[in-house]
């Protein structure tokens, strides 16, 4: 049962991180231009 919650707790990690890296790359892109 602990081990289910940390894998949800890393899959949150690794969308939240994937979001954020993908903002920062448009918002590069568009500084950019």
């Amino acid at each position: 049962m602990q081990n289910r919650r940390w894998f949800k707790v890393v899959i949150y990690v690794m969308l939240i991180t994937m979001l954020l890296s993908s903002i920062l790359f448009t918002a590069g892109l568009f500084f950019d231009s």
